[in-house]
């Protein structure tokens, strides 16, 4: 395998591996707010939320409390740095193939693609995407 290769394979395995590390003690911290919380909620005979004003304030206590726990400047840092790793295997990618073919230029149409999943991933494990995998279904 060429060296190009090489580095690609080894940053395409290892910014998850990487930015995985901080997530157990960011759900532990998230498990514990839920619960605090959870207990709080009224519910129906069958254990369904029960739509109250009450429990909306409750829910969005939850939401407030998430947000702060889970987007500390710690797990944004490590987000930034997964997020670069993006541009890293495009760097790798491109030296790979210019080894290949002196002409090789990368199409705006890759590029386009790539900003759309940094995109989406930035999104995903941000606000949106904690409103998403968490409060929505709360709500």
């Amino acid at each position: 395998m060429t060296n190009e290769i090489k580095k690609l394979q080894s940053i395409v395995e290892n910014a998850p591996l990487q930015f995985q590390k901080r997530l157990p003690m960011a759900e532990r911290f998230l498990l514990s707010a839920i619960l605090l919380h959870l207990k709080d909620l009224k519910t129906d005979s069958s254990g369904r939320i029960i739509s109250s004003i009450e429990n909306l304030n409750i829910v969005n206590k939850i939401n407030s409390k998430l947000e702060k726990l889970v987007l500390t400047k710690d797990y944004l840092r490590e987000l930034r740095k997964f997020v670069q790793s993006y541009a890293n295997a495009t760097y790798a990618a491109n030296a790979y193939y210019k080894s290949i073919n002196d002409e090789f230029k990368m199409s705006p149409y890759y590029t386009a693609i790539r900003d759309t999943a940094i995109k989406n991933i930035t999104e995903s494990l941000t606000a949106k995407g904690l409103n998403a995998a968490v409060m929505k279904p709360i709500q």
